[in-house]
């Protein structure tokens, strides 16, 4: 068997003791593991140290980075703990999410995927039903984005643009920090009146800060009917 130290290296596991490792006839590999003591009988919430309380529902699988051609899965014992604040719930585990049946490799690389490519083409590439991307990138989200209200920040220069998405029938609204290159706020439709819902943004654009660039589709029209009245005045 490959050394164990290179396999974790392989899956991208930390505090993950790998035990066997099994191919099977339909070419799928499957590794058992489990989390080092100092990562055991905790939350799986909020990571709490908590006294163990049943066997829940036995061993799981998660599904993880294929390896070459080969689907690849890492299976551990899903035990439940109860915690103090949370009640009674599935014990944490260091190489995926809380209920996710999907490790953090694999749900990054699903989300970095669907920023370039439709969920059919996700679903098909990865191999997983396409119903399942949108939930891995919400989980990827609120774990980068714990405080939205932090975009808001020592913004000064902002950038309001108008972007299509589903083959061009429907847009939406972004704006941009253009000192970070971020985007702070997006919202369906490419009017102005998509902005009037959120008086943050009313007050960053009329207030306080500076707006480097803007483009919308009422903008244009009024260039071009200006445009066209000078043109009758000419002629």
């Amino acid at each position: 068997m490959l050394n164990k130290k290179l396999l974790k290296y392989i899956l991208n596991v930390k505090h993950t003791i790998i035990d066997d490792v099994k191919m099977f006839d339909d070419d799928s590999i499957v590794f058992y593991v489990h989390p080092s003591k100092v990562q055991q009988c905790r939350c799986g919430i909020c990571g709490r140290k908590s006294p163990y309380y049943d066997a829940g529902r036995g061993y799981r699988l998660w599904r993880t980075t294929d390896i070459g051609l080969h689907r690849a899965e890492i299976c551990a014992d899903s035990y439940r703990v109860k915690c103090p604040e949370h009640g009674v719930v599935t014990a944490y585990v260091p190489w995926a999410r809380h209920e996710s049946r999907h490790t953090h490799d694999f749900e990054h690389t699903v989300t970095w995927l669907a920023m370039n490519c439709s969920k059919l083409a996700v679903s098909r590439f990865m191999r997983i039903s396409w119903n399942t991307v949108g939930p891995m990138i919400s989980r990827v989200r609120n774990e980068l984005d714990t405080n939205p209200e932090n975009r808001f920040d020592n913004l000064e220069k902002i950038g309001i643009d108008e972007t299509s998405y589903r083959k061009g029938h429907k847009y939406m609204t972004v704006v941009v920090n253009h000192d970070t290159g971020k985007v702070v706020w997006v919202a369906p439709g490419h009017e102005l009146t998509t902005l009037v819902p959120d008086t943050r943004i009313i007050l960053l654009f009329f207030y306080s800060y500076s707006l480097v660039s803007g483009t919308w589709n009422y903008s244009r029209n009024k260039k071009k009917k200006t445009k066209e009245r000078k043109q009758s005045k000419t002629n």
